[in-house]
């Protein structure tokens, strides 16, 4: 695996039994270009830490009893994390092994930008998934979308600068969906 001089945090919110976990963990783990730490914000009463204890201490696991919407667990994940580059990835996407590596390629391209997406798995026939790949492939502040990214379940990649993620204070906590185009559009407005 190589390593850069730029830190990756992965974050991953999850909730209730975490059936891909240990998959995508393995996959993140298995990258060519090695994550600096991967955090799981997890919420339910089924506590994951058990089924990721063998991957410390790489692997960090947050629990919360109480159900968390995406955006808080992002959040909270967010507020441990030490990456330049914040990686937000759903707990049922399954990165192909080349995905940080191209996200980070696509930094270097565009060092202006703050936000780099890639749709994995949309709906077809439209739906939150749907609406997600056409804003972006739409959306004036996407330079990067990679249809190549893994096509398995539905589920969205965001890399957001650590920086820019701070500025706008993170996601929305109560948004029950579309706080991944809420964050971007705070960040293309600052």
């Amino acid at each position: 695996m190589k390593r850069t001089s730029h830190r990756i945090s992965v974050i991953i919110p999850a909730f209730c039994q975490g059936n891909y976990l240990v998959e995508l963990v393995e996959a993140l783990l298995g990258q060519t270009l090695c994550p600096d730490e991967i955090i799981v914000c997890h919420s339910s009463t089924h506590n994951p830490v058990d089924l990721l204890s063998s991957y410390k201490p790489l692997v960090m696991v947050l629990h919360h009893d109480e159900p968390l919407f995406a955006g808080a667990a992002r959040n909270i994940g967010a507020a441990q994390a030490t990456g330049d580059w914040l990686l937000f990835i759903d707990e049922d996407v399954i990165p192909r092994n080349d995905c940080l590596e191209k996200m980070l390629k696509a930094t270097e391209r565009h060092p202006d930008r703050a936000v780099f997406a890639g749709s994995v798995g949309y709906a077809t026939t439209g739906g939150y998934w749907g609406l997600c790949l056409w804003y972006m492939e739409f959306g004036n502040q996407h330079p990067y979308l990679h249809e190549d990214l893994v096509p398995i379940r539905a589920g969205c990649i965001n890399m957001i600068s650590a920086e820019a993620f701070h500025t706008v204070q993170g996601y929305p906590d109560l948004e029950p969906a579309g706080e991944d185009l809420i964050i971007q559009l705070k960040i293309k407005d600052q």
